[in-house]
C-alpha cells in the first residue's frame, strides 16, 4: 500500500511539473508572438486584471495585438513620405519620413512593446522645432513584417536598418541623427548603438535593466507570483524561443559600452521599472548623461508632463548638436 501511494505521489508531482512547464512555455510563446486576432485581447488597467481576464491570461497567455496607426502625418497637417526599408536580417519595415526645411537634425522615433509608429503629437512638436522625423513599425508590430517580438534584442536590427535607410537617402545630415525611444524602443536603441554607433544623442524612456528581473516584476504585478520559479521558467523558455540567453539579456550591461550622450527618463509611477533601476542605468552610462524622473506611468512622460518634456528634450538636442 505504501509503495502504491508513493507511486501516486510521484505521478502527481510529475503531472504538476509537466503542467507548470507547459504553462511556462505557453506564456513565453504568447509574450513573443503577436496576433491580429481580437479574441486574444485582454483588457487591463496598467498591470491589473479583472478575475475573468486573469483566468484568460493564465491559460492563454497575454499576446501582443497588432495595432495599425489610426492616423497618418498628413491628417495632422504634416507633409510626409511613405517609406519602406529592411532590417539587417531582411524583414520589410513600414514607416513615415517627415522632412524638415530647417534641417536641425533628424530624430528616429521608436515605439514600445505592442505599440506602433503613431506618435504623431510628439513628431509634430519636434518637427515644428526644426527636426526631420522618421517613424516606423518594429518587426511584429503595425504593418511591418515579422512574427516574433524580442523586447528590443532583435529590434536593434530594425533600428540599424532605419539608420541605413537614412544614409541611403542622401539628404540627411548623418552627424545629427538622434534616437528617441520608449520602453522596448529604448532597449533597441541601446543595443543598436552598441553594434553600430550612429546617433548623436539618445533619449531613453522606461528602459529596463535586466530581462529576467523585468519579467519577474510583471509576474508579480499581474499574478502576485514570486520570481522563482515562475519568471525563471518563462525567461528560460523565452530564451529558447528567441535563441538567446534570456538571463544575460541586460541593457544595464550594454549601456556601459556606448559613448553616446544619453538622456534617461524614468517614470515614477511605473509599476515594473523602479527608481533604483533608473539610478543603476544612470550610474552605468558614460558621460555625458542626464536623468529626469517624471511623474508619469510607464512610457507616458510626454502626455503627462508635455511642456516639461518638450523643454528638457529640446535642450538636450541643442546641447548635443555638434
Amino acid at each position: 500500500m505504501a509503495k502504491g501511494r508513493v507511486k501516486w505521489v510521484i505521478s502527481g508531482l510529475f503531472v504538476l511539473l509537466l503542467a507548470f512547464l507547459s504553462l511556462s512555455y505557453l506564456h513565453a510563446y504568447a509574450f513573443t508572438h503577436p496576433t491580429s486576432n481580437p479574441a486574444f485581447k485582454i483588457e487591463r488597467e496598467g498591470m491589473h486584471l479583472t478575475f475573468p481576464n486573469l483566468l484568460k491570461a493564465t491559460f492563454l497567455g497575454i499576446r501582443p495585438i497588432r495595432h495599425i496607426a489610426d492616423k497618418n502625418p498628413g491628417e495632422v497637417g504634416l507633409s510626409y513620405e511613405n517609406v519602406t526599408f529592411t532590417s539587417t536580417d531582411n524583414l520589410m519595415l513600414k514607416g513615415w519620413f517627415i522632412p524638415s526645411a530647417k534641417q536641425k537634425g533628424t530624430i528616429v522615433l521608436v515605439h514600445g512593446y505592442n505599440g506602433n509608429r503613431g506618435s504623431l503629437d510628439m513628431a509634430d512638436y519636434f518637427h515644428r522645432a526644426g527636426y526631420a522625423i522618421l517613424l516606423f513599425d518594429f518587426r511584429g508590430h503595425g504593418e511591418s513584417e515579422g512574427d516574433l517580438i524580442s523586447f528590443g534584442y532583435y529590434e536593434s536590427r530594425d533600428v540599424i536598418g532605419a539608420v541605413n535607410y537614412l544614409k541611403q537617402r542622401g539628404d540627411v545630415d548623418m552627424s545629427r541623427v538622434y534616437g528617441l525611444g520608449q520602453s522596448m524602443g529604448s532597449v533597441a536603441l541601446v543595443y543598436a548603438e552598441r553594434q553600430q554607433p550612429s546617433f548623436r544623442g539618445l533619449v531613453l524612456e522606461s528602459l529596463f535593466t535586466d530581462f529576467y528581473e523585468n519579467s519577474a516584476r510583471r509576474f508579480e504585478s499581474v499574478y502576485g507570483f514570486p520570481k522563482f520559479p515562475f519568471a525563471t521558467s518563462v525567461t528560460f523558455f523565452g530564451g529558447i524561443i528567441l535563441h538567446i540567453d534570456g538571463f544575460s539579456f541586460s541593457p544595464l550591461n550594454e549601456i556601459s559600452e556606448i559613448n553616446t550622450p544619453v538622456y534617461l527618463i524614468h517614470d515614477a509611477l511605473d509599476e515594473t521599472i523602479r527608481t533604483e533601476d533608473a539610478q543603476k542605468l544612470f550610474d552605468s552610462a558614460n558621460e555625458p548623461k542626464e536623468l529626469w524622473i517624471s511623474q508619469a506611468e510607464h512610457a507616458n512622460a510626454y502626455d503627462a508632463q508635455r511642456e516639461e518634456y518638450q523643454k528638457k528634450i529640446l535642450l538636450f538636442l541643442k546641447e548635443n548638436k555638434d
